[in-house]
């Protein structure tokens, strides 16, 4: 993890920490999502994550019983989840293309993986 990673993490943490003390969460809790929860993803976004410097690559969705689950480029687990995803066969598209294409959006608009067949739709 390089510089601006760390701090962004560390930042990261540091608001999470504060909304967590500060605001009781009525949402369902995140599950950190790794290679053995796919076969259980309903849905799955490439996005990103405009931290206090430069944009962090998130991987989030929900699981079959609604349960929200997410994974950062930063979160030590992120080669091993791509790697399960490139190899499972879910993926509409393939993780590379998608992030291409995400490189292109000007406007950074999620791009669907998993489930929601509409933001497949070729551009």
């Amino acid at each position: 993890m390089d510089w601006v990673d760390r701090i962004n993490r560390y930042f990261l943490d540091v608001i999470a920490k504060r909304r967590a003390r500060g605001y009781p969460s009525s949402s369902p809790t995140l599950v950190p999502l790794s290679p053995a929860l796919i076969d259980q993803l309903a849905r799955l976004d490439l996005a990103s994550h405009a931290g206090f410097i430069g944009e962090t690559w998130i991987l989030w969705g929900a699981l079959v019983d609604g349960t929200p689950t997410a994974i950062s480029e930063t979160d030590p687990g992120w080669q091993a989840m791509r790697s399960a995803l490139e190899q499972s066969g879910r993926l509409h598209v393939a993780l590379h293309e998608a992030e291409l294409r995400f490189l292109a959006d000007l406007r950074r608009q999620p791009i669907g993986l998993i489930g929601d067949a509409k933001s497949q739709e070729s551009k």
